[in-house]
């Protein structure tokens, strides 16, 4: 019986845990996401939460982190080059889906 009380609908976590991600990088600092990609983004994150809990929700935050930090290596050398990604590597709605 306890563990009935206990279990939560996994969809009420991923907007949860989705809305607080959002609300935390909507404020910081350095932009990994732009507006838009940060609202496509925690749409992905709702569905792969719902989808996949959270196993699944922790290898695409890792692909997104690790993503995001190669890109930023080498950053004033491929914006001299001409090769950098646009808006100094913050993703948009392309780059989430």
């Amino acid at each position: 019986m306890l563990d009935d009380s206990l279990s939560l609908n996994p969809w009420l976590v991923a907007v949860g845990v989705n809305t607080v991600f959002l609300a935390m990088v909507w404020i910081a600092p350095k932009k990994l996401l732009t507006p838009a990609g940060i609202v496509h983004a925690w749409i992905l994150g709702v569905l792969i939460w719902g989808t996949l809990n959270w196993p699944g929700y922790t290898v695409v935050g890792f692909y997104f982190l690790v993503g995001s930090g190669v890109t930023r290596i080498g950053m004033a050398q491929k914006e001299a080059a001409g090769i950098a990604e646009k808006r100094s590597g913050a993703r948009g709605p392309e780059n989430v889906w």
